[in-house]
């Protein structure tokens, strides 16, 4: 079997792949490729700056099966590729703990204003003043999607001293009590949170969904952060509540159109501390991504299976297509 690996990919899980006998392995960094052009593949893995669409599609008609080594799928259109008969799975374990790392990352960086504070460090005047920042100890932080990476970031928050209150339409009460959260509304939570974190994939329902009205609720002193896709937090309404000075900080790692064009809007607002979709960038998280496609891919090949493929019918997920100017990365 042929199969394809484009984009980043770690030295073990390519070396894991060309010892199966059966498998012809050609790495490269897009399909305009040499070694890509006029081939067919029996398999492909990939990450989300490939837009899995008709026009892939109708370039790999010997496609059987393909794997994202990403959490998230928005890039992929599913209801095309079940139409196609080609098998999906994304990697949604390996990069959660990189994530969550990285979310409480953006949330302290935002309460200690450590943007301010590293550029007064290297002046030579330390007026330490406008530094005054904000503990977490004693205070709420809410989580808007309470799956793999959401539940360890109310890990780290209760051992903080925080309470928790998360929103999350697919987990049941069970979900909640086990990972010690008050279940409660998204308007509700905005309102309550000194501290809001967003993990959601971006899916016809997430797209946008947190908006003015949310941006509205918060506190004088409250942080969000997104570190999911950057079409959930609605940007045109995040710009205009900075303009109009609302309240609270924010942190991106992640953002509607990547990368940011010079000049962006969101550089010139000192309460946003940016970061370049970098959830999942660790020399851990890309390992274990890597591995873990191989092993879907090869799974899906052999015996038709994985232990968590993309279940492509449901109605909540998003083909790429209808997602226009989504991340890249």
């Amino acid at each position: 079997m042929k199969i394809l690996v484009l984009d980043r990919f770690s030295a073990e899980a390519t070396a894991w792949l060309k010892s199966h006998s059966g498998f012809d392995v050609t790495l490269a960094n897009s399909l305009d490729a040499p070694s890509v052009i006029g081939r067919d593949f029996d398999g492909v893995i990939l990450r989300s700056k490939t837009k899995v669409n008709e026009t892939f599609l109708n370039a790999m008609p010997a496609l059987k099966a393909l794997v994202s080594a990403t959490a998230g799928f928005d890039h992929i259109d599913l209801a095309l590729c079940a139409e196609r008969g080609v098998k999906v799975a994304n990697c949604p374990d390996s990069h959660a703990a990189s994530a969550a790392e990285l979310t409480w990352t953006l949330l302290l960086a935002c309460a200690r204003k450590l943007r301010a504070a590293e550029t007064t460090a290297r002046s030579q005047n330390w007026d330490r003043e406008p530094l005054l920042g904000w503990q977490f100890e004693g205070k709420t932080h809410g989580i808007v999607g309470l799956g793999r990476i959401g539940s360890r970031v109310a890990r780290v928050a209760r051992a903080f001293g925080m309470n928790v209150v998360a929103h999350d339409p697919y987990r049941d009460n069970a979900w909640f009590a086990k990972h010690e959260a008050e279940r409660v509304g998204v308007d509700e939570l905005f309102h309550l949170a000194d501290s809001v974190s967003i993990h959601v994939p971006l899916t016809r329902e997430t797209n946008g969904r947190y908006n003015r009205i949310h941006l509205d609720l918060l506190k004088p002193h409250s942080i969000v952060v997104n570190t999911s896709r950057g079409g959930a937090l609605k940007e045109a309404d995040l710009l205009i509540h900075l303009k109009n000075k609302g309240p609270g900080t924010v942190g991106l790692d992640v953002f509607a159109q990547e990368p940011l064009k010079p000049g962006h809007d969101f550089g010139s607002y000192p309460q946003v501390v940016m970061t370049p979709h970098i959830g999942a960038t660790t020399h851990e998280a890309f390992k274990a991504v890597s591995m873990e496609a191989a092993r879907s891919l090869v799974g899906l090949l052999t015996n038709g299976a994985v232990s968590g493929p993309l279940p492509p019918r449901e109605e909540w997920y998003q083909a790429v297509s209808d997602l226009a100017g989504t991340s890249p990365f």
